[in-house]
């Protein structure tokens, strides 16, 4: 797990790369994004020295249901997200953007996890 203070989320997706102003917005609220990895990845401890996870929901619901077993198994938190344009298309829960409120409602939920159920 990392040593320093900042939180780090691996972002589990269908994107090729996360936008760069998305980035520096989440940089500079010190949480640190990592990937993002195709789901398809998440298949040995390596992704798990993340403290938590956030999921596109683009994937499909057998490798949503696949990949979330493998991060309740380590106890890694986790949440779906909704890419910008998804999310000002519909009304949606959490969504990965550089805009403060987005970046506090992904944070606070995933640090206000506990033992049990989630999501």
């Amino acid at each position: 797990m990392p040593t320093d203070k900042r939180l780090f989320i691996a972002v589990i997706s269908t994107a090729e790369n996360i936008p760069r102003d998305v980035e520096v917005a989440w940089t500079d609220a010190n949480v640190c994004l990592e990937g993002p990895y195709a789901a398809s990845t998440v298949q040995d401890d390596t992704i798990f020295k993340f403290t938590s996870a956030i999921i596109d929901v683009r994937y499909d619901a057998d490798v949503i249901l696949s990949l979330t077993r493998k991060l309740d198994v380590k106890a890694v938190p986790y949440l779906f997200f909704v890419t910008e344009n998804l999310a000002r298309a519909v009304e949606g829960p959490f969504v990965l953007s550089g805009q403060t409120e987005d970046i506090e409602a992904i944070v606070a939920a995933l640090v206000n996890q506990g033992a049990g159920l989630k999501h």
